[in-house]
């Protein structure tokens, strides 16, 4: 966006934890890089994600939120946590997987793991 975002993400990421959360994520997701600071919260977010997969947020829109965020390299270590947890989500699986494709060879090493765990089925496993 190109100028100060500071004030907006700070307020935004005070949003993350209200009923105006899908509201925050899709703010966070237009203002790009510039909010990157709010990257701990989404990871707690993510580790707050029910059984079903729709509770307190819906994967894709935090999934979308951290592509659009977490675009530097020192950025993949925080990403990953707000990711990986989201692999469970059979509703997002893919687009999950190729967010943690980009996130380079640390990235790669959560998918592999993830494709060698045979606890996840072979149709998940086929789909990352």
């Amino acid at each position: 966006m190109g100028q100060d975002m500071s004030q907006a993400v700070a307020a935004l990421a005070e949003l993350l934890d209200g009923p105006d959360v899908d509201v925050a994520l899709d703010a966070l997701h237009l203002i790009g890089p510039g909010a990157r600071s709010v990257l701990p919260r989404l990871a707690a977010l993510s580790k707050q994600m029910d059984a079903t997969c729709t509770k307190p947020v819906e994967p894709s829109r935090l999934v979308r939120t951290v592509a659009a965020v977490a675009t530097r390299p020192e950025d993949a270590g925080i990403a990953l946590q707000t990711l990986s947890p989201i692999l469970r989500c059979s509703s997002t699986l893919t687009s999950t997987a190729e967010a943690v494709g980009r996130l380079g060879a640390d990235g790669r090493n959560v998918l592999l793991k993830y494709l060698r765990d045979e606890d996840n089925t072979i149709r998940n496993r086929l789909n990352v």
